[in-house]
């Protein structure tokens, strides 16, 4: 990635022009996150259809190369894009625009949430007051020199507490929710759910940066690099390297397989018995069912799939009203 430096310039004037440009800065960026949502999530259901899904219950940081990789890929391909189609003049209007798009979005994600008195507004004033004092503070070197070394470093910097507060936010959503998804059942992707949590922290984090595309010569070697990685990564993970599960028992990521001996009396409404039966019941409480189960107990193979009856939890004796989530039961 080839950064050129702008030369000082005068602060074009408000008006149509600039909110039509503004407008359509808006929908770009809008447009990125939309087109980056439906590529990742496609990746993901690939993935879930090939029968490699949980990959990254042990190795996470693999679906960070897969999916993390693949959306900042995309944002910046659509950017790219429209730096070239839309905005061919490159120069430091944009720079000025782009940072204008992000501030408005975050301060309409925060009239929203204030409006509805949800505590997470302050995530939002961070990425509205941060981006704003820091851009307020190097105002006069970008009138005078234009977008100098100085002026991106101070930039970096004042960025720096809005993003580690979000990686922060972000890595503790993910250590609740990959052993959530890890026995959330039969019916739920999970990495569907994950890629979205990652496309969502994608998003976030290049709100304030994306403008930076518009500074540089080419953006060909960043965006080989990135789509280089999630091609090898899709690659290794769709050719079984990484084993989901993990027996180390400082970070245990067990597969969890229930079998119960189970027997069964069905009643009528009048009380009277209509039938019994007997059987191991099993239930597998990942996504993978039993297929890692299999090659090694080939007896399952000789089980039969339980058929749902018309009866209360599909008449299986389940604690808990589950059984729309594990509907793969033997």
């Amino acid at each position: 990635m080839d950064f050129f430096l702008l030369p000082p310039f005068p602060l074009p004037n408000l008006g149509i022009s600039y909110i039509k440009d503004l407008l359509y800065g808006i929908g770009i960026l809008l447009l990125s996150w939309f087109t980056t949502l439906c590529t990742v999530l496609i990746i993901a259901v690939f993935v879930s259809l090939t029968g490699y899904s949980l990959f990254w219950y042990t190795h996470f940081y693999v679906s960070i190369s897969l999916y993390g990789a693949a959306a900042l890929t995309k944002i910046i391909l659509v950017h790219t894009i429209a730096k070239r189609w839309f905005f061919v003049n490159v120069n430091a209007h944009y720079l000025e625009l782009f940072f204008d798009v992000s501030l408005t979005v975050w301060c309409f994600g925060l009239i929203i949430f204030t409006q509805k008195g949800l505590c997470s507004a302050y995530i939002m004033s961070i990425w509205v007051l941060f981006p704003l004092l820091t851009r307020l503070g190097i105002h006069r070197e970008f009138i005078q020199k234009g977008a100098t070394v100085k002026f991106v470093l101070i930039y970096l910097l004042g960025m720096f507490v809005p993003c580690l507060h979000t990686l922060y936010l972000g890595w503790a959503v993910f250590e609740m929710f990959t052993p959530i998804l890890g026995r959330s059942g039969t019916e739920i992707p999970p990495d569907v759910v994950l890629a979205s949590l990652i496309v969502g922290c994608t998003i976030i984090l290049s709100t304030c940066f994306v403008h930076f595309v518009y500074l540089t010569k080419s953006m060909k070697k960043t965006l080989l690099a990135m789509a280089l990685l999630s091609a090898v990564t899709l690659i290794l993970v769709c050719s079984g390297a990484f084993f989901p599960y993990s027996s180390d028992s400082a970070n245990p990521k067990p597969k969890r397989i229930f079998l119960q001996h189970t027997t069964r009396t069905f009643h009528d409404l009048d009380g009277n018995v209509v039938k019994r039966d007997s059987g191991i019941w099993i239930n597998g409480f990942d996504y993978t069912g039993l297929s890692y189960i299999t090659p090694h107990i080939p007896e399952i193979n000789d089980t039969v799939r339980a058929v749902c009856d018309d009866v209360p939890f599909c008449g299986f004796p389940w604690f808990l009203p589950v059984q729309f989530l594990l509907r793969l039961v033997f």
